[in-house]
């Protein structure tokens, strides 16, 4: 996967709301903290090769990438 502009977006608009949240500015029970995590080792996407990984969306292999990320982040 890689740093585009839609991305670079969606994670300012995480951050934003999360502040918002942090921060009170909202009432409670409107929205939900979310997490946005890029935890998969650079090796394990340098094998799957860039363009596979801008070009796939099916829910196997975003599963697969989550999987690795899970086992990333218990090590």
């Amino acid at each position: 996967m890689s740093f585009n502009s839609s991305l670079m977006r969606e994670s300012r608009a995480l951050s934003f709301v999360n502040r918002l949240i942090d921060n009170s500015n909202i009432p409670e029970g409107t929205l939900r903290k979310s997490q946005f995590r890029s935890n998969v080792s650079r090796h394990v996407v340098a094998q799957l090769g860039v363009a596979s990984t801008q070009t796939r969306c099916e829910l196997a292999f975003l599963k697969k990438l989550h999987d690795l990320g899970d086992k990333t982040m218990d090590a």
